[in-house]
């Protein structure tokens, strides 16, 4: 069952910041997950890091964000006892060559998943934060999750294939005739 449902930029800050600043102050932000690419594909099963981008505009400057309020993840997943997840790492850079500098926000992809804040039912995620000055900030971007391939036995099959073999082969010698 699927159930897809509109959240308010307000319902989104009282999933991921449950401290709303007092003034209520909040600012819609550019946000890009893996800049430069379409579709932005997560493999779920990579033991890598998720480059994102907060990004900035004419009137906000995404440096300006303090790294150690983001949060992010998928808000219907979040909203079902998911855990919004911190980034691994940040720097500044121009991400999209338009001059400004951007915040480069990294996530540990088995963070995402072990906290469900991303899963095989993601089709978009949010990343939420505070400016040093203490204004709120949400973006959101569309994202193609890739999910964690089911565990075979082949690996295993083969391995006992080899076995097999290796013994027949040390049988057959054992049997030949010896020469005299």
């Amino acid at each position: 069952m699927t159930f897809t449902r509109l959240l308010s930029c307000l319902a989104v800050m009282a999933l991921f910041l449950p401290c709303a600043n007092a003034g209520g102050i909040m600012t819609t932000v550019g946000f890009d997950i893996k800049p430069g690419s379409f579709p932005n594909a997560v493999n779920l099963g990579s033991q890598g890091v998720l480059p994102t981008a907060i990004l900035s505009s004419p009137n906000f400057y995404a440096y300006e964000v303090d790294p150690t309020t983001i949060l992010f993840g998928d808000p219907a997943l979040i909203s079902n006892g998911g855990t919004a997840a911190p980034p691994a790492f940040t720097n500044e850079d121009d991400v999209n060559d338009d001059g400004m500098m951007d915040l480069a926000v990294f996530f540990d992809v088995p963070m995402l998943v072990s906290y469900h804040a991303i899963g095989d039912s993601s089709t978009s995620a949010v990343v939420t934060g505070y400016t040093f000055g203490g204004v709120g900030i949400t973006g959101s971007d569309l994202v193609h999750t890739v999910p964690i391939p089911e565990p075979t036995t082949c690996a295993l099959s083969l391995v006992g294939l080899c076995l097999v073999v290796r013994r027949h082969r040390k049988s057959a010698r054992s049997h030949r005739p010896r020469s005299v």
